[in-house]
């Protein structure tokens, strides 16, 4: 299945790019300009899995980080690394789940 392009997290298009090298990091969420970068120095599934850990960074960015009043970066990182494994094994593992979500 082809790589996406961008991510839809209502209202805002978030540009998903797959690059090469990242200072520090195998994936960043840049909410200011809208786009998505996973690393492709990691295995298919650890680049899925990254793609979710910072779609969930890129969903804090929208509002959640004022509504928990500027959490200490460590404590953003925290609730994503909680929260990333087991909501990509919830699409990853349950198809049929994300065909009833998606159905309209």
């Amino acid at each position: 299945m082809p790589r996406p392009k961008t991510v839809r997290l209502d209202p805002f298009t978030y540009k998903v790019t797959f690059v090469t090298i990242l200072p520090e990091a195998v994936g960043h969420s840049a909410t200011d300009v809208g786009e998505i970068q996973v690393s492709e120095s990691q295995t298919e599934e650890n680049q899925r899995s990254t793609l979710v850990h910072e779609i969930l960074h890129a969903i804090i960015g929208q509002g959640l980080r004022e509504f928990l009043r500027e959490p200490d970066p460590k404590f953003e990182e925290q609730i994503v690394a909680l929260l990333e494994p087991r909501l990509f094994g919830l699409i990853r593992d349950n198809p049929k789940l994300i065909d009833y979500l998606q159905e309209k």
